[in-house]
């Protein structure tokens, strides 16, 4: 399990921007640089679990289509869900 209470990986929001400031163009690009930037997880699908919107999303979507994912999901699964903390700012 992450330990999220020393930061060592990104929230998600965190996480989309800088793989977007990178210009990753596909998951292949990503898996090659991920272990250049800290705060990058080998597997971030696995990682964000419910949250994780899908490569698509992450590498070319605008942050607020990212903002609607994160809603919907918390209004599903809950803000208590026990994946929430990925996305808490």
């Amino acid at each position: 399990m992450p330990n999220y209470n020393q930061k060592k990986y990104l929230k998600l929001r965190d996480f989309f921007n800088q793989v977007q400031a990178a210009e990753i163009q596909n998951k292949e690009e990503y898996f090659r640089v991920y272990v250049d930037h800290k705060g990058w997880h080998h597997d971030p699908r696995k990682l964000y679990n419910h949250f994780w919107p899908g490569w698509n999303m992450i590498l070319f979507q605008e942050k607020n289509e990212l903002e609607l994912h994160i809603a919907a999901v918390q209004r599903k699964f809950g803000k208590n869900h026990k994946h929430s903390h990925v996305t808490l700012k």
